[in-house]
C-alpha cells in the first residue's frame, strides 16, 4: 500500500513540474510575441518546387524586408526566383514514405508514426534560423503542420501564426479512402489545431 502512494506521489509531482515548464515557457513566449523580429517561416509540407503559393509568400515577405526561412520537401527544381532571393533560406525535411492505402489495418498503425516523425522533422526545420515573428503555413497537410506550429508558436518564441487556408485536411482524407472514425479525428483535429 504504501509503495502504491509512493507511485502516485511520484507521479503527481511529475505532472505538477510538468505544468509549471510548460507554464514558464508560454509566459516566456508571450513575453517574447511582444518584440517579434521581422523573421519569417513559410512552412508547406509538401514540395516547395511546386507550391506556387508558397513561394509567393516567401517572396513577399522577402521584399517586405523580412529575412525567411522557406521549409518542405525539395522534390523538384526550386524556382530562380526564389533560389537566387538572398533573404529566403530553404529548410528541406525528408521526404517521408507513402502510407498504405488498400489495407486499412496498416494505415490505421503507419499514420501515427507517420505523423510523429513528420512532426519532429517539422519542428526541427521551423526552429532552424533562430526566432520567427510570423509562422506562415499552408493547409493541408494538417497533420501534423497545424499542432505542430500552433504548439511551437505557443511555447516557443510567440511567434503569430498565419494559416493559408486553400483547403481542409479532412476533405482529402475523405477522398483517399482513409477510414471514417480516421476522417472524422482528423476534422475535429482541424476545428481544434486551426483556430
Amino acid at each position: 500500500e504504501m509503495v502504491l502512494w509512493d507511485a502516485l506521489g511520484a507521479v503527481l509531482w511529475a505532472l505538477l513540474l510538468l505544468v509549471a515548464a510548460l507554464s514558464l515557457l508560454r509566459l516566456n513566449a508571450i513575453r517574447l510575441s511582444y518584440r517579434r523580429p521581422r523573421h519569417a517561416a513559410v512552412v508547406v509540407l509538401g514540395d516547395i518546387g511546386r507550391s506556387p503559393r508558397m513561394m509567393n509568400h516567401a517572396e513577399s515577405l522577402a521584399n517586405l524586408g523580412f529575412t525567411v526561412s522557406l521549409v518542405g520537401y525539395v522534390e523538384s527544381a526550386i524556382p530562380d526566383v526564389i533560389a537566387s532571393q538572398p533573404a529566403v533560406t530553404i529548410h528541406a525535411i525528408p521526404t517521408p514514405r507513402r502510407l498504405p492505402r488498400g489495407n486499412k489495418l496498416l494505415y490505421i498503425v503507419a499514420a501515427p508514426i507517420a505523423a510523429l516523425s513528420r512532426s519532429l522533422a517539422l519542428l526541427r526545420a521551423i526552429t532552424r534560423g533562430g526566432r520567427k515573428g510570423i509562422v506562415l503555413l499552408q493547409n493541408p497537410p494538417s497533420i501534423p503542420t497545424l499542432m505542430v506550429a500552433r504548439l511551437y508558436t505557443w511555447f516557443w518564441d510567440g511567434s503569430a501564426l498565419v494559416i493559408d487556408w486553400h483547403n481542409y485536411g479532412y476533405t482529402i482524407m475523405e477522398t483517399t479512402g482513409a477510414p471514417g472514425v480516421l476522417v472524422k479525428l482528423a476534422r475535429g483535429y482541424e476545428r481544434v489545431w486551426g483556430r
